[in-house]
């Protein structure tokens, strides 16, 4: 209901006959939030997935992800080039969501004030909680692994991040969180931790600011807490489209650049409106931009190239993960193969000039194949 008041458009991709399909949503009271039913006509059999997919992908057009439980959904969102959601509340495993191909890193989402009823939990229950999550992600998966995640300041006491900062360095974690995204924000950390001259010392003195510490946004983040941040090795992700929707302002990246502060680039759903990571790069370059034209277009504030943005959204940030830039002897290839069959014919271009095309079309026929730990997916 919440996605198609956004304004989403929403369709079943279901290897059940489209027949039952329509009856089972029409019995749950689904049908009228629906733009589409797609499954395999009644009498076919053995349709896969991936062409499933395919057909409600052309009915629903634009950009789309993939939300499901079983292996089955990850290879049919693969196979058409888009993302995978995998979801734990049907009949699929999170082992099984894992040997289809899912990775990354998952964080237990850390709040203890300042957070609605539903999701408020006491200091104790939140650690037990956040420890229990960390043992469990690490005795049962390889591919997905744990990053402490206390929301930001605002939403966790003292308590909460000390104790999250001595999980983190029990266990060699990652942590991700925010940082001076908008002067709302800082003004409320300036409120609740008035013994904190500024705001990255709540995390400092929680052991939660390092080098394996990524922080959202900082979009305010002046030249003390960007020195700070080097000092640490912090890592700065850059989210324009999110920035952009709630209006927090443009992040100093060239900044941070020429200031040697690891950045890369984040899609921060859903303050952010997508996930394609070429979507999230033409919005760094446009965004970036703006802040130079306001800046009197002063050298120190250069915007980003397309090859910049790129680097921030693909090879940069594999640095934190401890991985080399990418196409190194012996590593398991993650890549996208793109094809432009699909944009409209052009003057003749330059290798360079086609790739920039491609980052700014964004569309998901550009994409002809998804390598993941090193398969074709």
């Amino acid at each position: 209901r919440s996605l198609k008041k956004s304004g989403a458009r929403i369709a079943i991709a279901t290897a059940k006959p489209q027949v039952f399909a329509e009856r089972i949503a029409v019995r749950f009271g689904m049908a009228s939030y629906l733009d589409a039913i797609i499954g395999p006509p009644e009498g076919e059999r053995h349709a896969s997935k991936a062409d499933i997919v395919r057909r409600a992908l052309a009915q629903l057009g634009g950009p789309a992800v993939m939300v499901g439980d079983r292996c089955y959904d990850v290879e049919g969102g693969a196979a058409n080039g888009i993302d995978t959601i995998g979801v734990a509340y049907g009949y699929g495993t999170r082992e099984e969501l894992e040997r289809a191909g899912v990775s990354g890193y998952a964080g237990k989402v850390s709040m203890d004030r300042y957070t609605t009823d539903e999701l408020i939990e006491t200091t104790e229950n939140g650690l037990n909680e956040e420890r229990r999550f960390v043992e469990e992600s690490l005795s049962r998966f390889t591919g997905i692994k744990p990053i402490v995640t206390p929301r930001f300041t605002p939403s966790c006491t003292d308590d909460m991040l000390l104790g999250l900062g001595r999980i983190a360095e029990e266990y060699g974690l990652r942590v991700q969180s925010h940082l001076s995204e908008n002067f709302e924000e800082i003004a409320t950390v300036k409120e609740l931790c008035p013994d904190c001259a500024r705001y990255y010392e709540t995390y400092e003195r929680a052991g939660l600011f390092n080098k394996n510490t990524v922080m959202a946004h900082c979009v305010h983040s002046d030249k003390a807490e960007r020195d700070a941040m080097l000092k640490h090795g912090v890592w700065a992700a850059h989210c324009p489209n999110s920035n952009t929707n709630i209006y927090s302002g443009i992040a100093p990246v060239r900044h941070m650049l020429n200031e040697n502060i690891n950045v890369a680039l984040g899609s921060d759903i859903a303050g952010g409106d997508n996930l394609s990571m070429r979507h999230v790069a033409a919005a760094a370059i446009r965004v970036s931009k703006l802040r130079y034209y306001y800046a009197e277009r002063n050298d120190e504030e250069r915007f980003l190239t397309v090859s910049e943005a790129f680097w921030l959204a693909s090879a940069k940030p594999r640095e934190y993960f401890g991985l080399s830039h990418g196409f190194e002897k012996g590593e398991k290839l993650e890549a996208i193969v793109l094809d432009e069959a699909n944009l409209p014919p052009a003057i003749e271009l330059n290798c360079q000039e086609r790739f920039e095309r491609l980052i700014y079309s964004n569309d998901i026929r550009d994409i002809y194949a998804v390598y993941s730990d090193g398969k074709l997916r």
